[in-house]
């Protein structure tokens, strides 16, 4: 790069159309400590985790997972303003956790439709309700919607 050459002294080649495989592999940590992230979301090497960091702080966290892979750097950003980048995709928190254009309209029991599209927006509700992370008031007014 620029000039210089670098030597890959540990791991899969880059460019190697095994690497994302194993580095898959290896990088399936998420059973192997006591505490973990209400939600973790991992797409090769990068990783999206939301920490309640009462129970545990992410210093502590992190540190944990450097000392368990040595060869690799585990870093991390805060979110500011309510709002972090994640590879392509900005994440911005609020406080409905729906987005704005949500229209809670469904498909009337009674109309033509087949059954199935009758029942996905159900479906998705159920899945929103017990998948993401709500506190207890939140997950009983979603659980109580109309």
């Amino acid at each position: 790069y620029n000039g210089e050459y670098f030597q890959q002294h540990e791991g899969t080649a880059m460019g190697n159309s095994l690497s994302p495989y194993l580095v898959n592999l290896f990088m399936k940590v998420k059973d192997k400590f006591e505490y973990f992230p209400r939600v973790w979301f991992r797409y090769v090497d990068d990783i999206l985790a939301v920490f309640d960091t009462k129970a545990i702080g992410l210093d502590n966290f992190v540190a944990k997972l450097n000392n368990r892979f040595p060869t690799i750097k585990f870093t991390y950003e805060m979110e500011h303003n309510e709002q972090l980048q994640f590879l392509d995709v900005l994440v911005i928190r609020n406080s409905e956790n729906m987005k704005e254009t949500a229209t809670l309209r469904y498909i009337p029991n009674d109309s033509h439709h087949p059954f199935q599209h009758k029942i996905a927006s159900f479906n998705f509700l159920i899945h929103r309700l017990l998948n993401f992370p709500l506190s207890k008031e939140r997950f009983e007014h979603e659980k109580n919607l109309n």
